[in-house]
């Protein structure tokens, strides 16, 4: 049940520490999306569980890895109901999102998606 996938999730998080190696953060990313994808995993986390995800997936904001950073963004965005949160990645992105060597990764992470969702349901008015 959820408690299971929380288990499993957390377990993932260190994963994300700053200074680890950049291919197996993304790595780590890619997994912990795909774990919150999985039935209804995303939909159980409390405010407290989605808190310790983007308190650990936030640590790694100041890498210099487009790729790194758009991964977490994504995360960020999916577990995030918004506030200060969404509104840092919203900065992180858009700061990206000026160098246009950059959109490669946007199309390639799926990032543009992640926005969309996250501005969609009302979430744009508490911004």
């Amino acid at each position: 049940g959820g408690d299971d996938a929380w288990v499993k999730v957390r377990g993932m998080l260190p994963g994300l520490s700053p200074g680890g190696d950049i291919g197996a953060m993304c790595d780590c990313c890619d997994q912990l999306t795909a774990a919150l994808a999985q039935g209804n995993a995303l939909k159980q986390l409390s405010t407290g569980q989605r808190s310790e995800i983007v308190k650990a997936a936030a640590k790694s904001l100041d890498s210099k890895d487009p790729t790194l950073l758009a991964k977490v963004a994504g995360l960020i965005l999916k577990i995030t109901k918004g506030g200060a949160n969404l509104l840092s990645v919203s900065k992180l992105l858009f700061r990206l999102s000026k160098t246009s060597s950059n959109d490669e990764v946007f199309l390639r992470e799926g990032v543009t998606g992640g926005i969309l969702a996250a501005l969609g349901g009302g979430r744009l008015q508490s911004v």
